[in-house]
């Protein structure tokens, strides 16, 4: 599927200068965009795990490129999964401290496309804590960009990503000093479908009341294992209906993140959360539960805006 964003009329799309791609572990999404880093269009594989032991990287890459229809001159930047060891190709990982200048001097080129480049991840390893990251930076490249909701571009702060597994990053200078993963997510999944909290629950619909009484029950004693089980308990003694053990887990679990983040940098009484508006949002609730301000970023404008940078710092296009 291909989608092309609307421009006002009579003004003519900028001319496109990159196709960026953001390979998740779900779906990839193929972006046209201008050297500014503004989505011309894109277009999205949502199966690429089962055709890719058939058909290989290289042949999603350019059925997606086709979708786009761009010419064969046009430069490619890759991030995410598909510079993992199981993806194109390993690019790696560069080590904390870092910005985009480390980062746009270490793209690997790709193996079928000489003018197309994988983005490497980034990696922290300390002797009190070892932490990867792929895919992620490129969003915080972005950040450093004019994005809605910050005019004059982020680059000092807290700044958390949530989704399947958040990082939870310090930037200072322009640059991620440190950085922190939490599965969250993935622990959600788990219980739902694998878990003592799933036999008690129905449906996934978001209750706001219950998500809170979830980032409040964070705070109890006991820790994290002793609260999951209340998941259980909580619907067969009748204090939560089963519809609502879903929301009430993904509170208890995203305020013990959003409480461990406070413990390890106290001085953060605000935060600057990327990614998609529901996961914000709900992030965004359970942080103002324990005393902390947000600011929301759209992850596909950080993505967009950080792939273009990056190009840039690369000199695979023109700098502004």
């Amino acid at each position: 599927m291909t989608r092309s964003p609307e421009f006002p009329p009579g003004e003519p799309p900028p001319p496109t200068a990159l196709i960026g791609v953001d390979w998740g572990p779900i779906g990839v999404r193929a972006l046209r965009l201008s050297a500014e880093g503004e989505v011309l269009a894109t277009a999205d594989e949502h199966d690429w795990r089962a055709r890719v032991a058939a058909e290989g990287h290289g042949a999603i890459y350019a059925e997606l490129r086709h979708a786009l229809g761009v010419t064969d001159g046009v430069p490619g930047l890759l991030s995410g999964a598909v510079g993992g060891r199981r993806g194109w190709i390993d690019a790696g990982y560069v080590d904390c401290p870092a910005g985009p200048a480390e980062l746009g001097a270490a793209l690997v080129p790709t193996p079928t496309d000489p003018g197309s480049f994988v983005v490497p991840g980034l990696r922290l390893d300390t002797v009190e804590h070892c932490d990867l990251m792929r895919g992620e930076e490129t969003r915080l490249a972005g950040l450093l960009e004019s994005v809605p909701g910050a005019r004059d571009g982020i680059r000092d702060g807290i700044v958390c990503l949530p989704g399947h597994h958040s990082k939870w990053v310090r930037l200072a200078a322009g640059r991620v000093q440190r950085f922190a993963t939490h599965l969250t997510g993935e622990l959600i999944d788990l219980c739902r479908r694998h878990g003592t909290p799933g036999r008690t629950m129905r449906g996934v619909r978001h209750d706001e009341r219950a998500f809170t009484a979830g980032v409040d029950a964070s705070a109890k004693p006991g820790g994290v294992q002793h609260h999951l089980f209340a998941a259980r308990a909580l619907p067969r003694t009748g204090r939560l209906r089963s519809e609502q053990v879903h929301p009430w887990l993904s509170g208890l679990l995203i305020g013990h993140e959003c409480r461990a983040m406070r413990a390890r940098w106290t001085e953060a009484s605000a935060v600057v959360l990327v990614g998609a508006p529901e996961t914000m949002a709900r992030y965004a609730s359970a942080l103002r539960r324990i005393g902390v301000t947000a600011v929301q970023i759209d992850g596909a404008v950080a993505m967009a805006r950080g792939l273009a940078r990056l190009a840039r710092r690369a000199g695979l296009i023109a700098a502004r």
